[in-house]
């Protein structure tokens, strides 16, 4: 479903392109305008853009998200040329990439994640902006609204309203659950505001959460034994750092499955 979401963004994304091709050919044809502008112009013209990617960290669900992203523009016809940047779950590396990406005079900006999205949206409003694995474009002040999202970012988002609240209920009516545990990151504003609604969701079906927050994903093992004992199910959101040691935390759940309350886990 995340490449047919990221294809739905791309009608935009194209507008976005040709208005910038557009506006090349405008200097080009100006008096004052540079050789190195001519040359940009007449590049946008023939159909060519540089695309700069930044992505928060190495993990399958968001470089399937960047691959769904390069199909569509494949499928679009357009001929991209791709500087792609990885912070390795560094937050700190978020905004040094995107300045790099400004500086070097990408035509668009990809962000896969929404650290990496908040460090390019800092980075630069005049830049076109498309974002994706962000569960909450809102909060994260990506945009003003999904109705609005005003300035210069588009994108899409990976939650469904109907995720969290289907799932408690299935942990509680299936499982027989009570107490929830959660791993994640509270560096990252998409998992906190996961996790805020998984509280208020537990409160409606009279269950409790038990968390454990973590600031890389050498952490997540110790994390993860920490509610050893504690719960009932463990509950995977979508969480870059923990997703990145999804296997760590599946593996502690098997080793422990007898001193787990109950011995389950439910992923996201």
């Amino acid at each position: 479903m995340k490449l047919n979401w990221i294809k739905n963004a791309i009608a935009l994304l194209s507008v976005l392109f040709i208005l910038t091709a557009c506006g090349a050919g405008g200097d080009q044809n100006s008096g004052s305008a540079s050789n190195e502008d001519n040359e940009a112009g007449a590049s946008k013209e023939q159909g060519k853009y540089k695309v700069g990617v930044t992505q928060l960290v190495e993990h399958p669900s968001l470089n399937a998200a960047f691959e769904g992203f390069q199909q569509a523009l494949e499928d679009a016809g357009l001929d991209v040329e791709y500087d792609v940047q990885n912070a390795q779950n560094d937050n700190s590396s978020n905004m040094t990439i995107a300045n790099n990406l400004v500086s070097s005079g990408v035509d668009l900006i990809f962000a896969n994640s929404t650290p990496s999205a908040q460090a390019a949206a800092s980075a630069t409003q005049e830049i076109p902006i498309v974002f994706t694995s962000v569960t909450d474009a809102v909060s994260a002040e990506l945009v003003a609204s999904m109705e609005e999202p005003g300035g210069n970012l588009t994108g899409t988002i990976d939650s469904h309203p109907d995720a969290i609240p289907s799932t408690m209920k299935f942990l509680k009516e299936e499982l027989g659950a009570s107490t929830v545990g959660m791993v994640y990151n509270a560096g990252e504003q998409n998992s906190v505001a996961q996790v805020k609604a998984v509280k208020e969701v537990l409160e409606e079906f009279d269950m409790t959460l038990e968390d454990a927050s973590v600031s890389s994903s050498a952490e997540v093992k110790q994390a993860t034994e920490s509610l050893v004992g504690k719960v009932d199910a463990i509950y995977i959101i979508t969480d870059n750092t923990v997703v990145s040691a999804l296997e760590t935390v599946v593996s502690v759940s098997q080793e422990h499955k007898n001193t787990l309350n109950k011995g389950e886990i439910d992923a996201n």
